[in-house]
């Protein structure tokens, strides 16, 4: 740190004169007396006499370069120094315990900066758009950091972060494109990282040796586009995950755990996140799947919990083309319209009735073996083996045209495909009184688009003079 001066705040200017002067006339008059000499003040030490730097103290100052303040000075309010772009060696005292709304903002000389031990708050944006700026030492009596009060700062490569740290804020390190190491200290007290906090940090990993334990919200795309993000852990207190978190993070691997404390999760929380292994749901009656959540997770090949699930979102699972272990639990009641699409190496086991449209669509080797649809209005599948439809006067559709498709592409012709796909396929309808009735597909139903459709009454009899080919349905009235 450069040596503190005395009593007098010192003014040089470009052209090398030197003017004492109280640090209010100076600053007042950059609108008056000092006005035309603003962008040549080159350098400010400033003096004992001072105990704050006021608002807009040397704004725009474009050609100051240096600044020395005394440990006198306890306060440093907004944009004390805010777009000095020539602004590259700066003293903060000693005896300041925040740093205002935007007092560094856009200072694009200045490459680091020392935070001193009482300071608690750094303001938002106090440092952001300081785009030379490489080293920052925080203190361990810091316990928030603003909204933006980093971002921006595209030259900043590693950073160390204190215990104390409770809270980072909104974009607090968004778009710090150079960013490699984010270094917590062991036993983190952080309770939150704020929306897009570290969005666009796309070469940065997070280094910890404590796991968050008192972390309670990610918000909505904290980590979004962080594409080499290799591990996180979800302790049990995190009640928000909040929407695209995780977006992106294509190096995260292994297995994330969905905690039992959660009470809001966003859509498309870990969309992308293509190394992604595996995924359980601790007990939560809440649970849900939203819309996306998964979506394009290609190397996920378990899910393990959903018997704590009551709804997967559209597309939850879209082009997880790993998905090999999942079980559709009792207590879920929707799945939404392709929720499943492209998972390729699914085999589902004694699914409740499936509400969504298309939601195993392109699923080649799904198996659905048995389906209740009691109460339910749809069902689609693309290989279905029983359907048991107790006082199922609600239900629409089911699709069954895979196991067409799939009699044919066993080596079944055309004259004989309806008995192979017969024996693939048994549907039982069971009516009010419980009858069991099989039904034998026509002999003559399209091989692609074979399908059959048979109202039936409010007494559980099928009334077949209305059978015919249809689409790709097998339809219930």
């Amino acid at each position: 740190m450069s040596e503190k001066t005395g009593e007098k705040t010192v003014f040089t200017w470009r052209d090398g004169t030197v003017t004492e002067a109280s640090l209010k006339q100076i600053t007042e008059g950059f609108a008056g007396k000092y006005g035309k000499q603003k962008d040549d003040l080159v350098e400010v030490v400033i003096g004992d006499s001072a105990k704050s730097l006021e608002l807009n103290a040397f704004r725009l100052c474009k050609n100051l370069k240096k600044a020395v303040i005394s440990d006198k000075v306890t306060e440093m309010n907004e944009f004390a120094f805010s777009w000095c772009d020539s602004l590259k060696e700066v003293d903060l005292p000693a005896g300041i315990s925040r740093i205002g709304i935007s007092a560094f903002q856009g200072c694009n000389s200045l490459e680091s900066i020392y935070i001193p031990d009482k300071v608690t708050i750094i303001d938002e944006q106090a440092f952001s758009k300081c785009t030379a700026l490489k080293e920052v030492r925080l203190p361990e009596s810091m316990y928030w950091l603003s909204n933006e009060c980093f971002d921006g700062c595209e030259s900043l490569e590693e950073i160390d972060i204190p215990a104390s740290v409770e809270i980072i804020d909104a974009m607090a390190f968004s778009n710090c494109t150079a960013l490699k190491e984010v270094r917590f200290a062991p036993e983190p007290k952080l309770r939150e990282f704020g929306p897009n906090a570290f969005e666009g940090c796309t070469e940065m990993d997070i280094i910890t040796p404590d796991p968050f334990t008192a972390l309670e919200r990610i918000g909505g795309h904290a980590f979004e586009r962080c594409s080499k993000l290799s591990s996180f852990t979800i302790c049990d207190n995190v009640m928000l995950i909040g929407e695209s978190a995780f977006d992106g993070c294509e190096s995260l691997s292994g297995e994330i755990k969905i905690p039992a404390s959660l009470k809001k999760f966003g859509i498309k929380a870990f969309a992308d996140c293509r190394s992604l292994e595996k995924v359980t749901f601790e007990k939560n009656q809440k649970n849900t799947v939203p819309v996306g959540t998964f979506a394009c997770c290609e190397n996920l090949k378990s899910v393990t919990g959903t018997q704590w699930l009551t709804e997967i979102g559209a597309f939850a699972f879209l082009g997880c083309s790993s998905l090999s272990d999942i079980t559709i639990g009792l207590g879920i009641a929707e799945i939404g319209d392709w929720a499943f699409k492209g998972c390729v190496k699914l085999d589902l086991s004694m699914p409740p009735a499936l509400s969504g449209k298309d939601a195993f669509a392109y699923v080649d080797k799904c198996s659905v073996h048995e389906a209740d649809l009691k109460g339910r209005n749809e069902f689609y599948s693309s290989d279905v083996i029983r359907i048991k439809a107790e006082d199922c006067l609600k239900l629409a559709a089911v699709d069954t045209a895979c196991a067409v498709r799939r009699a044919h592409a066993d080596g079944a012709v055309p004259d004989d495909a309806y008995e192979k796909f017969n024996e693939e396929l048994m549907l039982f309808v069971h009516g009010k009184d419980d009858r069991a009735v099989t039904f034998d597909m026509m002999d003559d139903f399209d091989l692609v688009y074979g399908t059959a459709e048979f109202p039936f009454s409010a007494a559980g009899e099928i009334v077949r003079d209305k059978m015919y080919m249809l689409s790709q349905e097998v339809r219930v009235g």
